[in-house]
């Protein structure tokens, strides 16, 4: 073919597909440009309202937030349909209409933008007549018969909570050998009413399945000793599911691994009763090396400058031991680059000691003598801290610790002078015993849904552990959160502090007493300016021995990243529990703008003071990291 008949072909070609393109349906051409949805009209819905329908379906009216362009203009998309069918069809169906029948309808407005119909036939609504399960279950019989008491008579035929009580039987199989069970249901309708059905389990438990022999894959840095013993099973023992990911759970929190897998032994052709199974895992490198400086404000300096280095290894001859060295400086910025104080610390962490899954963790600091700038004395600071966390199951850890102080200052002329100036200063050698206890089944720290949050730490100063002071602290804490819908989180908590001298002689010093007030406690007030104060003319703070704080919160997406909050703040702080009286206690409400960044949310709170006889009203801003609880 010549250079002109070439010409003439692809002339001819081009002819052909603008001449089909341009005869394509209007529609068809129209909804290629992705119109803007302009309105959504439900229409043959009896049982189910509006709202709820345009809330579970992916196509959404022009709103609020896009006529301010603070969020993307709503389009129809190539798979609107598929989406929008998939939502109507979860949502009528766990409401009992299994014969849902919908048609989508996209009409072009004046302004060529899309007017969406959601055509709907609800058809009848199903409800459970009874579930039964067989009766040779044995012992797994009650406890399964309260799974499938889910499915309680009269209530609405939900075919996603059958398949999830099948699951979860499924799963008491799992555990106790049996990872081929089959679980299966038939639906039987009522002869007198066909809206009416029974639901009838089967179970085959198949064969009695065992661990097999267990295998670690390639590891570099890590011994296998440190995957084998952070599993719960041996070779030989029954198979569960539950104990493999526990394992994979015990191994990850290691802190050595990015990826862990599990892989059993698997033939097409048979069930195999004693898989051998494989670990393999990537590994996070020994080494690490971190550097942090900016700047800060100080309470004496203005402005200071923070210089810090943390390096060490978390994987110690690959046994999982773990070594931190962290030297800090700080500079007075203005006045020339004037060195204020230095600190060296190390860490170490030894993961299994004796035998046992319960870390003891090691920390020294030293702080060497500094002439401070417009004095002449010097402190000298030692800090030796040891302390174990033990984790009781997934949710529960108890720590406990004992921390040992010792202050060195030189340039006083006597002891008189050195007790007054150790007072002036606020120098109170500390050494203590700490023991906490928490059970946290949050699923989400960042943005929590569901569970709560439980902790109760106590610490003991003094005493027969020496240095200068001598009292016990007690502070408990609940937390609980309910998701309210998709969308809305109904958050409280409950906290409070006990603090008390050991003796009629002893104080809890200022240092260690409770001081309310801010982003985190009763929003409205300065950070920490809730409390009992000295006497005028000074009103200088003391900080209280006993407290108690209520927090209720309403959160609720909003777009993109962010969500709002309603809250409603409630507590006090007084210098002894003798003091309290509910008609001291403070209130403040307000509302929050957060941003759910990587870091977790970054609040912006206003709380205003609710005006009673303790207080005048007024509010406050506040910024902060994290949910106040």
């Amino acid at each position: 073919m010549n250079r002109k008949a070439s010409l003439y072909f692809a002339f001819a070609i081009n002819l052909i597909f603008f001449s089909l393109l341009s005869a394509r349906d209007p529609q068809v051409k129209w909804l290629a440009k992705r119109p803007i949805i302009k309105e959504v009209k439900i229409i043959g819905n009896e049982y189910i309202e509006d709202d709820e329908i345009k809330d579970a379906i992916s196509t959404k009216e022009q709103g609020f937030w896009q006529k301010l362009k603070l969020k993307k203009k709503s389009r129809l998309r190539k798979n609107s349909r598929q989406l929008d069918g998939a939502a109507i069809n979860y949502l009528y169906k766990r409401n009992g209409y299994l014969d849902i029948q919908y048609e989508f309808q996209y009409k072009v407005a004046p302004d060529s933008s899309a007017i969406v119909e959601v055509i709907l036939d609800e058809g009848e609504r199903y409800h459970i007549g009874e579930a039964t399960i067989p009766n040779d279950l044995g012992q797994k019989k009650e406890y399964i018969q309260k799974i499938v008491s889910q499915l309680k008579p009269g209530n609405a035929v939900n075919p996603y909570l059958i398949e999830a009580v099948a699951s979860a039987i499924k799963t008491v199989y799992a555990n106790e050998g049996h990872p081929y069970a089959q679980i299966d249901y038939r639906v039987i309708p009522h002869e007198d009413n066909p809206y009416k059905i029974d639901i009838e389990f089967s179970i085959d438990p198949g064969p009695l399945t065992i661990f097999g022999d267990i295998s670690i894959d390639s590891l570099k840095y890590t011994s296998s000793r440190v995957v084998k013993r952070e599993l719960v099973f041996e070779p030989g023992d029954l198979y569960s599911r539950k104990k493999l990911i526990e394992s994979r759970q015990r191994i990850y929190s290691t802190g050595l691994f990015t990826y862990v897998d599990f892989e059993p032994e698997k033939h097409p052709d048979s069930l195999v009763t004693n898989p051998a199974l494989t670990i393999t895992g990537i590994e996070k490198k020994p080494r690490f090396l971190r550097v942090k400086t900016g700047a800060a404000q100080d309470t004496i300096y203005d402005l200071v400058w923070n210089l810090s280095l943390e390096t060490g290894s978390r994987n110690i001859s690959g046994l999982g031991r773990t070594f931190r060295f962290m030297p800090e400086t700080r500079f007075q910025i203005f006045s020339g680059w004037q060195l204020i104080d230095e600190k060296f610390s190390f860490h170490y962490t030894e993961p299994w000691p004796f035998g046992f899954r319960m870390p003891l963790q090691f920390s020294f600091s030293w702080e060497p003598r500094l002439r401070r700038t417009a004095q002449d004395y010097k402190i000298e600071r030692f800090e030796f801290t040891i302390g174990t966390l033990n984790e009781l199951g997934r949710f529960v850890k108890i720590r406990s610790g004992f921390e040992f102080e010792k202050v060195d200052i030189t340039g006083i002329p006597n002891d008189s002078t050195l007790q007054k100036f150790k007072r002036d200063e606020e120098i109170n050698v500390g050494r203590s015993f700490w023991l906490s206890f928490e059970r946290d089944s949050r699923l989400d720290i960042f943005l929590p849904t569901s569970g709560s949050v439980t902790r109760v730490t106590g610490q003991y100063y003094g005493g027969f552990l020496g240095g200068d002071k001598n009292f016990f602290k007690i502070v408990a804490e609940w937390s609980r959160y309910l998701g309210l819908s998709r969308w809305d989180v109904y958050a409280f908590r409950f906290k409070g502090g006990l603090g008390e001298g050991l003796t009629s002689d002893d104080q809890v010093p200022l240092t260690d007493r409770f001081y309310l007030g801010g982003a985190n406690t009763i929003r409205g007030y300065k950070e920490k300016d809730v409390g009992p104060k000295t006497p005028p003319p000074e009103s200088a703070l003391e900080g209280g021995t006993f407290y108690f704080i209520t927090n209720h919160e309403y959160r609720r997406y909003l777009v993109g990243k962010f969500w709002i909050s309603l809250f409603l703040d409630v507590g006090g702080n007084w210098r002894d529990n003798k003091d309290f009286h509910f008609r001291d206690l403070l209130a403040t409400c307000g509302m929050g703008l957060q941003y759910a960044s990587p870091l977790g949310p970054i609040r912006f709170d206003y709380g205003q003071r609710i005006a009673w006889k303790p207080v005048d009203g007024g509010g406050r801003f506040h910024i902060s990291i994290l949910y106040a609880f």
